[in-house]
């Protein structure tokens, strides 16, 4: 009966620990992929919803603003929102982004990367 007394809560802290760990992990990988959409050619930054800067605002937790992950069968897909500079080819550099992250998340992490779809949200003057 002790032992079963002490396994519950164990078990409990290790789900905990678990779920910290993925949301660690996810908020790396989502840095990771930042930077390496900020290192682009021609791209200005990533864009956030309203909804998501609101999030950040109140969370204490520092969210990516504009990428989001969803995990599947064959590999994680990247869903990540752009400003683009009007001074460079929007469709070749979309095309690059999609590449870059695809390439070097998957040599990076070693988890392949099913899709990348890049959404660009807005253009703007600045180079």
């Amino acid at each position: 009966m002790k032992e079963k007394a002490k396994r519950g809560p164990m078990m409990g802290l290790e789900r905990i620990d678990a779920m910290e760990t993925l949301h660690k992990a996810d908020q790396t990988l989502k840095e990771l992929i930042h930077v390496l959409v900020c290192e682009v050619n021609g791209v200005v930054h990533t864009v956030s919803n309203i909804r998501e800067t609101l999030l950040g605002i109140t969370c204490s937790k520092r969210e990516e603003k504009g990428i989001t992950l969803s995990y599947e069968e064959k590999g994680i897909v990247i869903r990540i929102k752009v400003a683009l500079s009007l001074y460079f080819p929007i469709l070749e550099t979309s095309c690059f982004v999609q590449k870059h992250v695809k390439k070097e998340v998957e040599t990076i992490i070693g988890v392949p990367v099913q899709a990348v779809h890049v959404h660009v949200v807005r253009v703007m003057k600045k180079k």
